[in-house]
Order: structure tokens, then sequence, then C-alpha cells
């Protein structure tokens, strides 16, 4: 589902009992900008896992795939700016590729602590 489908979710059920766990991978699955998921579920965001995709050119059209931050699609200098004003107490776990070399690190909401990675595994 794309953002505003989820938010109407949201809204619906109540905030009181529905929440978004932002992914800035998954957007590009339903060609949907990150910056633009992040404009409109980070008000409702809990929690976020932030990596990094590419889309490209395939013999069928169009492919996704996700890749080391930094080297995909997304800005994370716009990204990280608006995040800090629309969900400034969401909690935020970075995810790495998935070939086990990096499975998640992630700060505490109150302190900023960094949780060590080997206890997300």
């Amino acid at each position: 589902m794309q953002a505003r489908e989820v938010r109407t979710i949201i809204e619906e059920a109540g905030r009181d009992y529905v929440a978004s766990c932002l992914d800035t991978g998954n957007p590009m699955w339903v060609m949907e900008d990150p910056q633009v998921t992040l404009e409109i579920l980070g008000p409702y965001a809990v929690t976020t896992h932030v990596r990094d995709s590419v889309v490209f050119e395939h013999p069928r059209g169009a492919a996704a795939q996700w890749v080391a931050l930094g080297e995909g699609a997304i800005d994370w200098t716009a990204f990280f700016s608006l995040y800090r004003k629309v969900c400034p107490h969401a909690l935020l776990q970075r995810r790495s590729l998935p070939d086990g070399r990096r499975r998640c690190s992630r700060t505490t909401r109150r302190t900023g602590e960094v949780v060590p990675e080997d206890a997300c595994q």
C-alpha cells in the first residue's frame, strides 16, 4: 500500500490503536518516493527502519533492490531534516543489506543511546 492508504487506515482505526512503522525500503516496491512516505506517515510513526534502495530498468520493465546506505536513491540529508520535524520521538533502526553483515542498530527514544548491533539480532 502507498502511504496515503496506510494513513487512511490509521485515521479510521484511531491513533490510539494503530500507528506506523515507517520503512524507507518499502515505498520503492509501490513506486513511491520515501520522502513522500515520510511526509505522509511521519506524524504517525512510532518506529522507523531506514535502508537504501535503487530502481533500475529490467527486461520486463523496472525492478527495485536494497543497497548499502548511501548507495541508493534516498537523499539522506533531506530525509533526516524532515524526519526531525515530523517524527522526532520515533525510534530509529538502520537496516543494511540482508546478507547478515549487519542486521541493525538503533537508538533509544529517551536517551539517544545507541543499542549494540548484536542486541538487534
